[in-house]
């Protein structure tokens, strides 16, 4: 029922103003789901109901995993080769930190159960947020070690990202909690300007 140029301004009543708006009430539906969506086209608003379809193809998802599998693979081979260098450690971690976040790029939190689909989001905010903070700590000590304990500036940021991994938890369960279009426009601000 789309054609390009089409302009999407609610879905199910929630107004959209952006594409990112859209993303977030997506997460919230299922494949197969019927949605209503009121959308602007030829200088006129028209409505329609359509049913949805999956948003990542197959290729998408093997993309996706082999991705996530490598980073995990690395990390493995890293912490075997040397487990007793900090540097392989610290690698190891931002590995495993960077293949969560390739996977769980596609998660649903609708898909799991409410409390452990919120719980899926923190995790992917927190290794979101964690990966280049973990990276940054790996070039402080790689090739050699130049640092014996982690600066006080670093211990900071790592706190600092679980507290942004906390907050964006929240304000995404507001937002999708709530009727208020104002609550997802906070979330998808915090997202992506902090």
């Amino acid at each position: 029922p789309f054609i390009p140029g089409d302009i999407i301004l609610s879905v199910n009543n929630h107004p959209i103003s952006s594409f990112e708006e859209l993303e977030v009430l997506k997460d919230g539906l299922s494949k197969g789901e019927q949605v209503e969506i009121i959308f602007f086209r030829n200088s006129s608003e028209k409505k329609s109901s359509v049913v949805l379809s999956a948003y990542y193809s197959s290729v998408d998802l093997i993309a996706y995993s082999i991705s996530g599998l490598l980073f995990f693979l690395i990390a493995i081979i890293v912490v075997l080769k040397s487990p007793q260098q900090k540097a392989a450690q610290i690698f190891h971690f931002g590995c495993i930190s960077a293949a969560m976040t390739i996977t769980m790029t596609l998660g649903s939190y609708t898909a799991l159960p409410f409390n452990i689909g919120y719980l899926t989001r923190f995790f992917f905010y927190l290794t979101y947020c964690l990966t280049p903070v973990i990276f940054i700590h790996f070039t402080l000590i790689f090739p050699k070690q130049k640092v014996t304990k982690t600066p006080f500036l670093l211990k900071i940021i790592y706190v600092f990202t679980f507290i942004l991994s906390a907050l964006l938890t929240i304000a995404f369960i507001q937002g999708v909690e709530s009727d208020s279009a104002d609550l997802i426009k906070r979330y998808v601000w915090l997202y992506e300007n902090v």
